[in-house]
């Protein structure tokens, strides 16, 4: 039987992490107080890897299982070890990869603990100098090759986990025809432009936010309405409408405006961490 009767699970970029990828002190305190309270019911559910968010996961000092790459991976952030995945198996990677290889579409790997990719690749040229400026990152979970082909073999050889497979695209057209080569797969999907480079990110089907708070519940063994969620990016869609306690701070996108259930402010002011300070004083925790 769990401990927990209640807990929170917070989205991290635009949620409670900034753009210049920081966690404000009000809000890490407000965070810290709640955990305190709560013999620690709060977690992370976000598009991230493991090895870009653990900063802040740490920093935090969560230790509830958090929920990473959109839902595909449940991993306890103490012992940095998966607990439970919802990850394609490793024949039907290289199916996918196969075709990819054939059609010469532009693939890269990121999976919790690895990035496979091109030297000239976006997560190699920008990833570290850019997006985590702040952070320090191991130099050994880079794979780096001059080539697709070296790249193919280096999956094969090295990868241990089959997340998602990230494509990157140059037009409508090219992305039409990626899609149609894999309509038949009926892929989870979220396209994004990624340091301005227009990106496709596919996963095993039904795979999303709230598929892996169903694996967090599961593991709890907690009731999956009483997972209270924050969060402010389409990915969030899934959990906003499957969860009934869901709060949107001010800032997310009008998507999730329009279906929270409540519009807390903004991140810049602290959301969440007044919404946490609330939630405990109206004994809801």
């Amino acid at each position: 039987m769990s401990s927990f009767k209640k807990i929170v699970c917070s989205d991290l970029d635009g949620t409670i992490i900034t753009k210049e990828n920081e966690l404000l002190k009000e809000t890490k305190k407000d965070i810290q107080a709640f955990m305190i309270e709560t013999n620690n019911a709060f977690s992370v559910v976000t598009g991230r890897q493991f090895f870009s968010s653990k900063n802040h996961i740490k920093d935090i000092g969560v230790t509830l299982p958090v929920i990473t790459i959109n839902g595909s991976s449940l991993i306890d952030p103490v012992s940095e070890t998966l607990i439970d995945s919802l990850h394609f198996n490793k024949e039907e990677y290289f199916k996918i990869l196969d075709i990819m290889l054939k059609h010469n579409i532009r693939f890269s790997v990121v999976n919790d603990f690895q990035i496979f990719c091109l030297k000239t690749s976006i997560w190699n040229k920008h990833f570290r100098r850019d997006k985590f400026k702040n952070s320090n990152i191991d130099e050994n979970i880079y794979h780096l090759y001059d080539d697709f082909n070296e790249l193919y073999q280096g999956i094969k050889k090295d990868c241990k986990y089959y997340n998602s497979v990230f494509i990157e695209y140059e037009t409508k057209q090219e992305f039409d025809e990626i899609e149609k080569l894999f309509e038949s797969y009926n892929f989870s999907k979220l396209t994004f432009a990624y340091f301005d480079q227009p990106t496709i990110e596919y996963f095993k089907p039904n795979v999303n936010k709230l598929s892996g708070l169903k694996m967090l519940a599961n593991y709890l063994k907690v009731d999956l309405q009483d997972i209270y969620v924050f969060g402010d990016q389409v990915n969030d869609i899934p959990m906003f409408k499957g969860l009934k306690n869901n709060f949107a701070v001010g800032n997310a996108v009008p998507e999730i405006i329009s279906i929270a259930n409540e519009i807390i402010d903004n991140i810049n002011n602290n959301g969440v961490g007044k919404k946490l300070i609330e939630l405990k004083e109206k004994n809801i925790f």
